[in-house]
């Protein structure tokens, strides 16, 4: 699936085969560019880029060199998206030593955003969560300044978040 950003809104496109019916087409998956931030270089394998694909939506593909490295602060894989379910902005995986180490992501040109409910697809003063009776207006969104706009990059705290539980013979280990 193809996302493009056309006009800040997000369009979606999949191929449709010969024999299939357009309107059942699921037209709910985009892809994106996703930066993987906090990962130690010598984690930064396709193993580990598969991994964390599967955590936040589909693997598509890793920029890596031919003998599979990344060199630099960063992972950037590309991973398909469920455009109806909020956006994932960290994930916490456990080391080989059982510290627990929190991952961040930034995504790439991202159609409009909601910075209440997670979601692409429309801005915040047209959330439906504005409009519930126990809403509470967290405030404005973090400046463009701050590299929170069309790359959202978004922190919390390591005890707010269930940690991911991997087998300790799991490849992904830290």
């Amino acid at each position: 699936m193809d996302a493009r950003g056309l006009s800040k809104k997000i369009s979606s496109f999949s191929p449709i085969a010969a024999n299939e019916n357009p309107q059942e087409v699921n037209l709910d998956w985009a892809d994106f560019h996703t930066h993987v931030h906090g990962l130690p270089l010598s984690k930064m394998s396709k193993e580990m880029a598969v991994f964390i694909g599967t955590q936040l939506g589909k693997f598509v593909d890793a920029d890596m060199d031919d003998a599979g490295h990344v060199w630099g602060s960063h992972m950037r894989i590309r991973i398909s998206i469920d455009v109806t379910k909020p956006l994932k902005r960290v994930l916490k995986i456990r080391t080989t030593l059982g510290d627990e180490q929190l991952l961040s992501f930034t995504y790439e040109r991202l159609p409009n955003f909601c910075y209440l409910c997670g979601c692409l697809g429309h801005l915040s003063k047209y959330c439906e969560l504005r409009f519930a009776d126990d809403f509470a207006d967290p405030g404005r969104p973090p400046p463009m300044a701050l590299g929170c706009g069309p790359l959202i990059f978004h922190q919390v705290e390591i005890g707010t978040l269930p940690p991911l539980e991997i087998p300790l013979s799991s490849p992904h280990l830290l």
